[in-house]
């Protein structure tokens, strides 16, 4: 039994160093593997290195629309769903100052490593939807993907099948400082706009209406933030926040579960 069995990923920049061998990865721990890049001949090496009916490749721009609904709509008439999206496709573009740089090197590196990540986003999640949900690591957007955290996403996967991340149930919202300053809130720290029924967050007696300036101990600066500093965190941990509630400060222990694949309201 492989870590992946009856799993399906499709890896953008497949016939690279770095989706060579996950696709080999994926495919020795029982997934199935689509491969996309431009180089069909790279795709065939690829495809033939790893070896085995499980892999299959198809000849795709990332940064086409088009393109891009054609590689997702190969995995599932290849394999029936989509579980596991590993964007890696990506270029550097030039090294060179900003006032020297070629504007269409510019518009081309945007266009893979942004646009193309979007794309890929935007067809493979209702794919991922329709059978309950997967996995997603994003490679392409080195500056705002850390590889420590890309590795982790990658431990995570192929030791569980899917990524593994903190959920407690909350939905923050930023306030700016004309808000802040009109309801005498902290500067810094975001509101509990709304929460899940039944989630860690109503568990531990948090309130709608609660500002949260603090988890564990270190300061926030936005929703997203908040959620980020949350998601970290293993199911089974516990997180603390401080909070202000009715201008007095509190600090509320919240239980961290694994995000459920289904949620109730809110």
């Amino acid at each position: 039994m492989g870590k992946l069995d009856d799993r399906v990923a499709i890896i953008t920049g497949g016939s690279g160093g770095i989706g060579r061998a996950a696709g080999k990865k994926f495919v020795d721990e029982g997934a199935k593997v689509l491969l996309v890049d431009l180089d069909e001949r790279a795709l065939r090496e690829a495809v033939d290195a790893i070896g085995t009916k499980n892999a299959t490749f198809e000849c795709s721009d990332v940064t086409s629309d088009d393109d891009t609904q054609r590689y997702v709509k190969a995995a599932l008439e290849r394999f029936g769903h989509i579980d596991i999206f590993l964007a890696n496709a990506g270029i550097e573009g030039n090294v060179k100052q900003i006032p020297d740089y070629p504007i269409e090197v510019f518009d081309r590196v945007i266009a893979v490593n942004v646009r193309g990540v979007w794309l890929g986003l935007k067809h493979v999640i209702p794919a991922m939807a329709k059978s309950g949900g997967g996995s997603i690591s994003v490679e392409g957007i080195g500056f705002a993907i850390p590889v420590n955290l890309a590795r982790g996403v990658m431990k995570e996967i192929l030791e569980y099948g899917h990524v593994i991340r903190g959920w407690i149930g909350i939905l923050p919202e930023d306030y700016d400082d004309e808000q802040a300053g009109q309801l005498r809130l902290p500067h810094g720290g975001v509101v509990v706009a709304n929460m899940y029924r039944n989630s860690p967050a109503v568990d531990a007696s948090l309130h709608l209406g609660d500002i949260i300036t603090q988890v564990d101990g270190r300061p926030v600066h936005s929703a997203q933030d908040t959620l980020s500093q949350i998601v970290v965190k293993k199911p089974g941990a516990n997180v603390r926040l401080h909070i202000l509630r009715e201008h007095r400060e509190l600090d509320v222990v919240v239980h961290v579960i694994e995000r459920p694949n289904s949620i109730q309201g809110t």
